[in-house]
């Protein structure tokens, strides 16, 4: 025994004998990183980690365990260039980092991003002018998908450094359907009439409750505004939407639907009419909505 051990020990001394041991160790570090992966990701997804942050995770313990392996080869077969080897190292990687600095401010953001999860993958955010689907995060950039199926490519630093605006960060989401009322319509009980037929429209939700208003405008005249509350990833927001609107135009008594561009900018009822007596008087062509106080 003692023999086999000493042929072992003379083997490992020889340059075939380390290259025999360095084979070895690659092949093992190869099991061990494949292996270290998949524990990395098992443990990620048992603790509901992001997705993307599951796979950084398993790709940074993969390629820590092949680092590993590389320097214990190199030791085996060039144990006295081993030192230089590192300073080199340690130079070049100065120089790439002095070279390459967006490249990993992109890659730090992006670790960050996933890190914090500002957003998931799926989440609907808009950053800046550009807003979608987040399809995923990659080391470099963030890739959304607009509403119109177009790929946005921004950079992880361009992400993380800007204001984030999740549309679906919360389960509950307030929709607003406003129409214009006939001036023949009476406007006595028309807001319990309204808010009786949108409490009935399945998937609103009941709390909070919905909020029915007459606003007056000074173009189009009395508004009926219904705003409401969705559970938006249960529920089809654009069929309860659709139902919504029949309701109010029904109410309405052949008014007209109003989109969100033509209320905004709208005034109160006091500025409203203090802007129109100073129209008047300029003689101003301009010609702007008031909106007045909830009911």
């Amino acid at each position: 025994m003692a023999d086999l051990a000493d042929q072992l020990t003379q083997l490992a001394v020889t340059p075939p004998g380390r290259a025999l041991i360095a084979i070895i160790v690659g092949a093992l570090t190869l099991i061990v990183a494949h292996g270290a992966r998949s524990l990395s990701r098992r443990a990620s997804a048992n603790a509901s980690w992001d997705q993307q942050l599951v796979l950084l995770v398993g790709r940074l313990a993969y390629i820590g365990v092949l680092i590993l392996g590389v320097l214990g080869i190199l030791e085996l077969l060039v144990s006295p260039v081993v030192p230089a080897l590192l300073g080199a190292v340690g130079l070049l990687g100065l120089a790439f980092g002095l070279a390459f600095q967006d490249v990993l401010k992109n890659f730090l953001s992006g670790v960050f991003l996933l890190l914090e999860r500002p957003f998931r993958i799926g989440d609907e955010i808009r950053v800046g002018d550009f807003s979608g689907r987040v399809e995923t995060v990659r080391l470099r950039v963030t890739v959304l998908k607009t509403a119109d199926s177009r790929m946005v490519l921004l950079p992880n630093q361009q992400v993380y450094a800007s204001a984030i605006v999740n549309e679906t960060g919360y389960p509950m989401r307030q929709y607003l359907g406003a129409v214009r009322i006939d001036e023949r319509r009476s406007l006595q009980g028309l807001l319990e009439e309204a808010r009786t037929e949108v409490l009935r429209v399945h998937g609103i939700a009941a709390d909070p409750p919905p909020a029915i208003s007459l606003v007056p405008h000074l173009e189009f005249g009395p508004i009926l505004e219904a705003r409401y509350w969705i559970d938006y990833r249960n529920e089809d927001a654009r069929l309860i939407q659709r139902e919504v609107n029949a309701h109010l135009l029904a109410l309405a008594a052949g008014g007209a639907m109003l989109n969100a561009s033509e209320l905004d900018g709208s005034e109160s009822t006091n500025d409203a009419v203090t802007s129109r007596r100073q129209r008047a008087a300029s003689q101003g062509p301009a010609r702007k909505g008031g909106r007045g106080a909830r009911i």
